[in-house]
């Protein structure tokens, strides 16, 4: 998340300053441009990471609670053959699982919270991207005309 910050905080700071002081601000413009596009290909591969982090996730979630399931009819079945002891150990083997989906629910919903949040920040960076491309040649002829007026 830390690229975000930097990248909104050269937008705010210094873009102004960048053309007004700059000796080539077509150059300058052109290199900052390049550096969003660099933050949005880093940003896309963060996500791209951390949603299959949370498949995993899913899927582990999915299994620990197939384990539950099989155990616990193993545990059943236990109980209606008379294995009492058999019984006792499933339902140890369903108590351990059960606490391993508590555990990796938690794990999923903060994995799924932090793809939603850097799907919501790479949104903005691709779309401050888009608005500084659209921009750019205003923003040059606006230098032009204020070094002109100079």
């Amino acid at each position: 998340m830390g690229i975000l910050n930097r990248i909104s905080t050269i937008v705010k700071a210094n873009i102004n300053d960048m053309l007004d002081k700059a000796e080539n601000p077509e150059v300058m413009l052109d290199q900052y441009i390049r550096d969003l596009e660099s933050g949005v290909n880093e940003t896309r591969e963060e996500l791209v990471n951390a949603m299959a982090d949370e498949k995993r996730l899913a899927a582990k979630l999915e299994e620990r609670k197939r384990q539950v399931r099989t155990w616990d009819e193993k545990a059943e079945q236990a109980v209606l053959l008379g294995k009492d002891e058999a019984a006792r150990s499933a339902l140890r083997a369903v108590r351990a699982y059960s606490d391993e989906v508590e555990a990796t629910t938690s794990a999923w919903q903060e994995q799924k919270d932090k793809v939603a949040e850097l799907q919501n920040g790479y949104e903005q960076v691709e779309k401050k991207l888009v608005a500084v491309k659209s921009d750019r040649d205003a923003l040059l002829a606006r230098h032009t005309v204020a070094h002109a007026k100079e």
